[in-house]
């Protein structure tokens, strides 16, 4: 091991991700710095082409299949 540091890991998303040094310490002094980059690019779930049938149900998009969901737990 040559060093740690704290980052975190919120920060690798946020903006579209981070482009920093980050400082690395080794029993309490500094050993060196960290150069790190990441690039955030949220999974996109398109809607579907054709609606979905569920229990005879027409579903338009995945928003509208989870509102119907919490509807059915609510009545149960």
């Amino acid at each position: 091991m040559i060093g740690a540091t704290k980052i975190k890991v919120s920060a690798l998303c946020a903006n579209g991700g981070i482009d920093d040094w980050f400082e690395i310490s080794f029993k309490g002094k500094e050993a060196g710095k960290l150069h790190l980059r990441s690039l955030w690019q949220p999974l996109i779930i398109p809607a579907p082409a054709n609606p979905l049938h569920v229990a005879g149900v027409v579903i338009n998009s995945l928003s509208e299949l989870q509102r119907q969901r919490e509807e059915q737990k609510r009545r149960w």
